[in-house]
């Protein structure tokens, strides 16, 4: 007997809901089997997977609650449940790693603009004549004088 047979007492949105949940859990067991290697090279095809998982396990846990409405317990059979926990488990390192370079980047973009505008600020001081940023020290204590 199988997880999906379905008995006579069940009305037919029920019947619809555990027929959508075995597609949904087909997909799973695809995307499981599927997982890119874990290479920089594969980032393109890592990011569309992590889609696919997004979407997959998002309707995977729609129906489960769906079911709940019913008295269904929709679950994956141990087997695939535990292809899928390995699954998550890359799935949530990728999106830690995604996470940390979009992070990173924004760091840079900040450094980048605060670099540029004290490159600003800079220049706009240089660009005054000569004598107004000449030093020049009196009564020997060491202090600083900016001579117009």
């Amino acid at each position: 007997m199988s997880l999906f047979d379905l008995g006579s007492d069940l009305c037919p949105e029920a019947v619809a809901l555990v027929e959508k949940f075995a597609t949904i859990c087909a997909k799973v067991e695809v995307l499981t089997k599927c997982i890119p290697e874990d290479c920089e090279d594969l980032a393109a095809e890592k990011k569309q997977w992590m889609n696919k998982w997004t979407l997959a396990t998002g309707a995977m846990a729609k129906c489960h609650l769906d079911g709940k409405t019913y008295s269904l317990a929709l679950v994956l059979p141990p087997a695939e449940n535990a292809m899928g926990l390995e699954a998550s488990k890359m799935y949530d390192r990728w999106t830690e790693q995604v996470g940390t370079a979009l992070l990173a980047a924004k760091i840079k973009r900040e450094q980048e603009k605060l670099a540029a505008t004290a490159d600003e600020k800079f220049s706009y001081y240089m660009d005054f004549p000569g004598d107004m940023h000449e030093t020049c020290f009196e009564h020997g204590h060491g202090d600083i004088v900016y001579t117009l």
